[in-house]
């Protein structure tokens, strides 16, 4: 900038007064954009490949039915509220290396392909998303959790008279496997992040969090409006006082990693 006119200057991404400034542009800015951006896209689709792969392997199961395993709002809010911060706060912060200087120290740091490569995209992008998703799934549907929970709760039975062990449990089971899924997601954000700051901790710590409390107050809203849906009313609420719950939980994740 400043010598050959300004046509280049405003066409372009960046601008700089002198060449010994690219050193940093490159090593520091460049070095963590590709970090960052890499890390992002593999995880990105590794979340969004274990939901789907979480859909996936319970149809066998329903016939092919078209049946969902997770109600419509749960997963709505799957990509828009669980999962969003945290990778949103990892791709802003983290960094490979606690000191900038140095990455400018030691330029061999600098690879712009490290982080995402054909086989690490596959691997951690769709391989691992499908094998978690398998855990979270198969772990909760053997370990019969909707049906453990449905037989210890006889209040269980709607308001048409349905037996909770007919129509609660596949809501049972989606839930447990829902919640499971976001657990292991999670965690896997956590532990691929280097460079943990406040705001990274707490996106991630509330982001999951807020499954709970979401997953009682939404039935109590619509409860509140005389809207009552199967899906939705009291199936959190005998899930979350089950230890069987909270046990295949720890399970999925301690299988996951």
């Amino acid at each position: 900038i400043g010598k050959e006119g300004r046509q280049a200057v405003n066409n372009a991404d960046f601008a700089i007064g002198q060449f010994r400034f690219l050193v940093r542009l490159l090593l520091v800015h460049g070095s963590l954009s590709a970090y960052r951006l890499g890390r992002l896209i593999k995880y990105s689709f590794y979340k969004n490949v274990a939901f789907g792969m979480l859909l996936f392997f319970y149809q066998p199961y329903a016939g092919f039915s078209g049946q969902a395993l997770v109600d419509d709002i749960s997963a709505a809010a799957y990509n828009v509220l669980f999962t969003a911060l945290p990778i949103l706060a990892f791709a802003v912060a983290d960094r490979p290396v606690r000191g900038l200087d140095t990455l400018v120290r030691y330029p061999q740091t600098y690879h712009p392909r490290g982080s995402l490569t054909t086989r690490a995209f596959w691997k951690n992008g769709v391989l691992m998303a499908t094998l978690d998703a398998a855990i979270c799934f198969f772990v909760p549907y053997y370990a019969r959790v909707a049906g453990g929970v449905a037989a210890s709760a006889p209040a269980a039975r709607g308001a048409a008279g349905h037996a909770a062990a007919g129509v609660v449990d596949v809501y049972a089971l989606g839930k447990t496997a829902f919640i499971a899924i976001l657990g292991v997601v999670s965690l896997e954000v956590g532990l691929v992040s280097r460079f943990w700051t406040l705001p990274f901790a707490l996106a991630l710590l509330l982001s999951y969090a807020a499954v709970f409390p979401f997953q009682l107050v939404y039935p109590a809203a619509l409860e509140a409006v005389g809207t009552r849906d199967v899906a939705q009313f009291g199936v959190a609420a005998r899930l979350f006082v089950s230890p069987r719950f909270w046990l295949v939980c720890l399970l999925c994740g301690l299988a996951a990693y």
